[in-house]
């Protein structure tokens, strides 16, 4: 009988341990703080080794959150950069309204007939006053005539640079100081004449042309057949080498009768006749060898 009890018994532990070991089996696991893992945590990381903990995913945000304000940073530099470039960058002239100084369009600065520097640069900004008899040389001017032009230039831009210095000063306005830049070269191209005058323009790497940037639609020079891109020689039988020639030019016409217009467009001549007065177009400062 004895026997028998200590089978029995046996056997009675014996399943509770299993029994024990099957409801451990199916209870949900728990960490150390007792709370229940997230399931669906689980099944995403169910291919990894080890499923991140609260940490790491906290370590992770905070690396986002530091690569977003970086890159908003960074962009935000880029565009601080981008504005100064554009505010360094030269701005293109802009041609005025010929017979109205209020209106303008913008213009490409454009050189008629010349040939760009060899080092790119530009030369009305780098060449300023500065004389170069080799371009006379060039166009076969003799050593004599060019000295006699490069006195001149020289003392017309010392008379220029003196007219600037009293519009520091604020001893003269603009509208002054544009009336005696006037003056000054309509004395040197009386005491030159035409022909020398545009020599020594084009040896001092001025302006010495008026383009035409644009027409207006409808306008006399529409109608006359001027285009964008024409180089506007003579109007009236009067040579011009500014815009403001053109400008006093249309002024000084007698009204109600036609004039002869020369343009220069494509290395050819062209003449129109056109009603006196405004032609109706904008006109900018251009560059080009002298012109017979």
């Amino acid at each position: 009988m004895g026997s028998v009890s200590k089978i029995v018994t046996l056997s009675i532990a014996t399943g509770l341990v299993v029994a024990a070991l099957v409801w451990v089996r199916f209870q949900p696991s728990r960490d150390v703080s007792g709370s229940v893992p997230n399931v669906a945590a689980s099944r995403l990381f169910a291919d990894q080794d080890e499923a991140p903990s609260q940490r790491d995913l906290d370590a992770l945000r905070r690396t986002l959150g530091e690569e977003r304000l970086a890159r908003l940073a960074l962009t935000e530099r880029v565009e601080r950069l981008q504005t100064q470039l554009e505010v360094m960058q030269p701005k293109r002239q802009a041609s005025r309204f010929e017979g109205d100084a209020g209106r303008a369009f913008e213009a490409s600065e454009q050189r008629f007939g010349a040939t760009p520097d060899e080092d790119g640069t530009n030369p009305q900004a780098v060449a300023r006053h500065y004389f170069d008899p080799d371009k006379l040389k060039g166009v076969g001017i003799h050593a004599a005539e060019a000295d006699r032009l490069r006195e001149s230039y020289d003392e017309m831009v010392m008379e220029r640079l003196q007219l600037r210095h009293l519009s520091e000063r604020g001893e003269i306005d603009e509208e002054e100081l544009s009336a005696e830049e006037t003056k000054i070269r309509d004395h040197y191209r009386t005491e030159l004449g035409d022909e020398a005058y545009d020599f020594m323009l084009y040896a001092g790497s001025e302006a010495n042309r008026v383009g035409v940037a644009n027409v207006m639609h409808a306008s006399p020079a529409q109608v006359a057949g001027l285009q964008p891109g024409d180089i506007i020689l003579s109007y009236a039988g009067e040579r011009l080498f500014a815009p403001s020639d053109l400008v006093r030019a249309t002024i000084e016409a007698e009204p109600g009768g036609t004039v002869p217009v020369v343009v220069l467009r494509g290395g050819e001549e062209y003449w129109f006749s056109v009603p006196a007065g405004p032609l109706g177009v904008a006109i900018t400062e251009w560059k080009g060898e002298p012109y017979p």
